[in-house]
């Protein structure tokens, strides 16, 4: 019975991890990019779930389309997924948050971030309630607004 059920793979990348070693340093862009192409050629197909942890930490993965927009963009039809975490909106590659179809956010003091990321998903209608919604993450720590991108759209204040 358990030979029917698909395999389920939960891969989690931390950009900023960086080994030193005599000869140099283990973590180098382009390893990385390896890495992500290798984990999605060999899990194609079944169902995958990748983890980026800090986005933001890297420039290279912040301004440049590689595998991770590959991953944002065909990964659905491999039966993969990718979700990224950063402390700042904007510092996501704009590939990316054009693929967005959830998004959770914590109130942040980047003013930037966080209009620009209502703006671009278009969720709340008005001004008022994205003013009221942001007082409302500033009240409690640990208060999440919660977007569905996807038609039909729908937000989420969760405490």
């Amino acid at each position: 019975m358990l030979e029917n059920q698909k395999q389920k793979n939960l891969i989690i990348v931390n950009p900023i991890v960086e080994v030193r070693e005599a000869n140099g340093s283990l973590y180098e862009e382009e390893k990385l990019q390896e890495l992500l192409r290798m984990f999605f050629k060999k899990y194609a197909g079944h169902s995958t779930l990748y983890i980026i942890d800090d986005c933001s930490a890297t420039k290279e993965l912040t301004k440049k389309k590689d595998m991770l927009s590959e991953l944002a963009f065909s990964g659905r039809h491999a039966e993969q997924s990718v979700w990224v975490i950063s402390q700042r909106y904007n510092s996501v590659l704009k590939d990316l948050r054009e693929q967005t179809k959830w998004l959770c956010m914590f109130y942040t003091k980047d003013r930037d971030s966080f209009d620009n990321c209502l703006r671009e998903n278009d969720v709340i209608p008005t001004l008022e309630e994205r003013q009221r919604i942001k007082e409302e993450l500033k009240k409690k720590k640990h208060r999440k607004l919660i977007l569905k991108t996807d038609q039909p759209t729908d937000y989420w204040l969760l405490n």
